[in-house]
């Protein structure tokens, strides 16, 4: 989410750089970042459509994104769902707490919120096999989960809202920066790196 201008979200990383790009639908892009550029969604109409590649129709992963907010509704920052069918989502609740949605089943969430007006890096990796889910924020273990073992991927994926619906509850109002999906089980020192390297441990 680096660019300062245009219709696509960019696909910066370096395995597959630009591909797997994104189309941006109401997002400002070029805002001020903690690091660089970031991207601002409103809460109501904004969205960055993926389609469905077979690059992100992961089972082990490990997600991270660099947020600043003090959304109070709740909101998708990565979502693979229509709220019925659908692999895992990443969503924040209305209590700012990172949580994991699986189809229609939220279940299990970050212990500590972070939508509090400050630059967070919040994290969450999943272990495809047991479906075990470690929560991160700022680099540090932020509480603990489980998800199913078997993904649905058949909807297409999205960041910053969930495909079909447009409510304040699904669409994200905040900053977002650096979002990533890694196809890997990052561990404890991973996670605390790349806080360090983007400046919130």
């Amino acid at each position: 989410m680096q660019e300062g201008d245009g219709a696509v979200a960019v696909n910066h990383a370096p395995d597959n750089l630009r591909s797997l790009n994104g189309a941006i639908t109401g997002a400002t892009v070029g805002q001020a970042g903690e690091i660089g550029r970031a991207y601002s969604f409103d809460g109501i109409n904004d969205i960055i459509e993926l389609s469905n590649p077979s690059a992100l129709q992961l089972t082990d992963q490990s997600f991270i994104c660099l947020i600043n907010t003090t959304d109070a509704n709740g909101g998708y920052l990565f979502a693979t769902t229509n709220g019925t069918n659908g692999a895992i989502s990443w969503y924040q609740t209305a209590s700012g707490k990172l949580e994991k949605v699986e189809g229609a089943d939220v279940g299990s969430a970050a212990t500590d919120a972070h939508n509090d007006g400050s630059w967070h890096l919040i994290g969450v990796t999943r272990n495809g096999t047991t479906g075990a889910l470690i929560f991160y924020l700022n680099g540090a273990t932020n509480g603990t989960g489980t998800s199913g073992t078997t993904l649905n991927h058949t909807i297409d994926k999205q960041i910053g809202g969930r495909v079909g619906s447009s409510t304040v509850a699904t669409r994200i109002d905040a900053i977002l920066q650096h979002m990533a999906i890694f196809n890997t089980v990052l561990t404890n020192a991973q996670m605390l790196k790349l806080a360090q390297i983007a400046g919130t441990a």
